[in-house]
């Protein structure tokens, strides 16, 4: 575990191991995906409603599904290009969203100010993604930024399909202002 900690304090610092060094047992990264969708639905601003169990199962399960389709989905990307990925992206794709982590403190700050420091640690986590997937690949910035905003409305529309999941099974709602927004914009 503590060799995970130190690979995520590296990336951090723009520090790119070979890839064998973000290949980690299982169960680290599986527990550092999940604690991601923990501390996500902690910090969640309640655009989506329900109990405190069912916000951690639905936080917990997109953040699965967006590094496990991520992690699938770069690989194919840079594969297509002529990469020959010797191991596998999941450790790597998890450890560069380590900044996340952070975002918990952020609703210590005034709502402007803490909007904006989740936003910058996203989008400090995607260029540190950008940055180690161009070393070990040996690929462009261009394509690997490129790979990364063909796969974000392949994001979106897996987020938006769990919601709705959540939604038709009762298990999820959206505030009424958000409701009522979504049905006014349905029906125009």
């Amino acid at each position: 575990m503590q060799a995970m900690i130190d690979d995520a304090l590296d990336l951090a610092r723009l520090r790119v191991r070979p890839l064998e060094a973000y290949q980690y047992p299982l169960w680290q990264t599986a527990l550092l995906i999940t604690l991601l969708g923990v501390i996500a639905a902690a910090a969640g601003d309640g655009w989506i409603q329900g109990d405190w169990s069912t916000r951690v199962g639905f936080f917990v399960a997109v953040s699965w599904l967006e590094t496990g389709l991520l992690a699938v989905f770069m690989t194919g990307w840079l594969r297509h290009a002529g990469w020959q990925a010797p191991h596998s992206l999941l450790g790597l794709v998890a450890l560069t969203n380590a900044p996340q982590l952070l975002e918990p403190l952020a609703s210590w700050l005034p709502a402007d100010i803490g909007n904006g420091v989740v936003f910058a640690l996203s989008v400090w986590s995607l260029l540190i993604l950008l940055h180690a997937l161009v070393l070990l690949s040996g690929m462009t910035r261009l394509r690997v930024a490129c790979g990364l905003l063909v796969f974000a409305p392949l994001a979106i529309i897996a987020v938006s399909l769990l919601v709705n999941l959540g939604l038709s099974a009762g298990l999820l709602t959206l505030p009424p202002e958000l409701a009522a927004e979504m049905a006014r914009n349905a029906s125009n």
